[in-house]
């Protein structure tokens, strides 16, 4: 069965198309036959892109570039950011505590598998304080670990 993705201008995010990959399609980059050639053709034809090189997963920032990034990440209703060299536009929103920012990338490429209002374990692991998400998508620190 076909897999379903969107294809947008990274620059330009509201220009989409919708794309059908079949189901043997090979996921090797490399190949002339795969994924990556069937999204750089729609790009060119729909998004009128001249020259598509990179392709970055919306919801992540991840860039798919190896053949176990693109097996991984394929999959439907996925949405393809296709760049002609430019770096990755995402949110563009630091993540905020109380007021200051800690550091400046998109929540979604930072910590991707974090909903809102839950506790981010898999963070709070690595730096020990616990971590708790407002509706707003700041990260909230207790105040006692504020510089």
């Amino acid at each position: 069965m076909a897999t379903r993705v969107t294809v947008a201008n990274n620059a330009k995010q509201s220009q989409r198309a919708l794309l059908l990959i079949p189901e043997f399609t090979v996921t090797d980059p490399a190949a002339p036959s795969s994924i990556q050639s069937l999204v750089f053709k729609a790009a060119r034809s729909k998004l009128k892109l001249k020259k598509p090189s990179r392709v970055f997963i919306k919801q992540t920032g991840l860039e798919l570039v190896s053949d176990e990034d693109w097996q991984k990440n394929i999959k439907n209703d996925v949405l393809l950011l296709i760049s002609s060299g430019e770096d990755y536009v995402g949110a563009g929103k630091g993540l905020i505590v109380h007021g200051k920012c800690i550091f400046m990338s998109t929540f979604e490429h930072i910590y991707p598998c974090v909903q809102q209002n839950i506790i981010a374990s898999n963070f709070v692991q690595k730096i020990s304080i616990p971590i708790v998400l407002s509706k707003s998508s700041h990260l909230m620190l207790p105040s006692s670990h504020l510089p």
